[in-house]
């Protein structure tokens, strides 16, 4: 986090690092961190989200990092049993029903129970939430809806899945999937990468009339298990595999983690960083769609087989031949300043890559 001093009229810019749940990590050694992200919700900026190892998603105020503003256990019917008494994997996370990524949906009101209510004659609220889209690892896709907020007496969570894929895929679009991003384009588009280095991009379909009516009631955690008449469902209108070497021999096997990043410049665009460097993305299919929600040709477009695919660009790459060994990224970050835009990537090396961004 950025601060800021003034010393005789001067202004001065430092960094500040706090170490969030210390004492539970340390105490808790089977347990690990998998992704980290900013409460996008937060009033004060302050609110960090993390997903763990034990399937559950904790909330922290970075003001008080050791204890937990929100605790929401993704699954609590599952108990985490491991493949031995020193492994850290359980078998849930073997068979891929334990989330592996997690990323934030645009903002929508929902009616939450009052503090005050009582249970014969309940009260509601209208809060702004930011539901979190979970990425499980066989490829299943939930929903989790909860308002940031610290009375205890109020809903924790709701969770909503595994949602509806259409067109309908045996393998449900691959058992190795491995980070989800979601686009704030209109409507709504998914990311979702596997480890294999292929993509699929979903448009998340719901029902218009059941956003202003939804309520979240007063238990601690609830699933809606997904049915034919359910609200929300993703239809999956193009996939695209990443070349991951300029000279990729048929045999050779793809097995790293990809992780994607929004571009700052324009919502219907994305990077992914991976093992053999970085790959940039841009869908002018979604500025379609949202063109066509106007002129009502939103199912005619969808169903159009001529409709414009993606723009794939090897924007960085690491490993130009198969023999030769990897350089992961390990950051990636987009700023503007007075220059322009700019593409930093940390690579396995230390070396920094920078690129503008036009």
């Amino acid at each position: 986090m950025e601060a800021y001093l003034i010393i005789d009229d001067e202004e001065y810019k430092f960094e500040i690092s706090w170490n969030v749940a210390e004492y539970f990590f340390v105490c808790s050694s089977k347990v690990s961190v998998i992704q980290v992200a900013w409460h996008p919700g937060s009033p004060s900026n302050t609110h960090l989200t993390v997903l763990s190892s034990d399937n559950y998603i904790r909330t922290y105020d970075i003001t008080e990092p050791q204890t937990p503003q929100q605790v929401i256990a993704l699954n609590p019917n599952s108990k985490n049993s491991f493949l031995s008494s020193e492994s850290k994997i359980s078998f849930s996370t073997c068979f891929g029903e334990n989330s592996v990524s997690f990323d934030f949906g645009p903002a929508e009101e929902m009616q939450v129970v009052c503090a005050n209510s009582s249970r014969v004659s309940k009260s509601y609220e209208q809060v702004t939430i930011w539901p979190i889209y979970l990425l499980h690892g066989n490829g299943d896709i939930y929903v989790l809806k909860s308002p940031l907020i610290k009375d205890r007496s109020q809903p924790a969570a709701k969770v909503i899945g595994p949602l509806a894929m259409y067109p309908a895929s045996e393998d449900n679009y691959g058992y190795d999937a491995c980070y989800i991003l979601c686009l704030h384009t209109v409507p709504t588009c998914l990311v979702v990468a596997t480890a294999t280095g292929i993509i699929y991009h979903c448009i998340v379909l719901e029902n218009s009339n059941s956003s202003s009516k939804e309520k979240l009631d007063d238990t601690s955690w609830g699933l809606d298990s997904t049915t034919d008449d359910s609200e929300i469902a993703l239809y999956v209108f193009e996939s695209v595999e990443l070349s991951l070497s300029l000279n990729e021999e048929p045999d050779d096997v793809y097995s790293h983690p990809i992780r994607l990043y929004k571009d700052i410049t324009s919502r219907s665009k994305y990077h992914g960083t991976h093992a053999s460097g970085l790959h940039s993305v841009a869908m002018p299919f979604l500025q379609a769609l949202e063109n066509s929600l106007e002129t009502e040709t939103f199912e005619k477009l969808l169903s159009d087989e001529t409709k414009q695919t993606c723009i794939v660009e090897h924007t960085i790459c690491t490993k130009p031949f198969s023999q030769v060994d990897s350089v992961p990224v390990l950051g990636f970050d987009v700023i503007i300043n007075d220059v322009g835009v700019t593409m930093i990537c940390l690579l396995a090396s230390w070396e920094s890559v920078c690129l503008p961004l036009v």
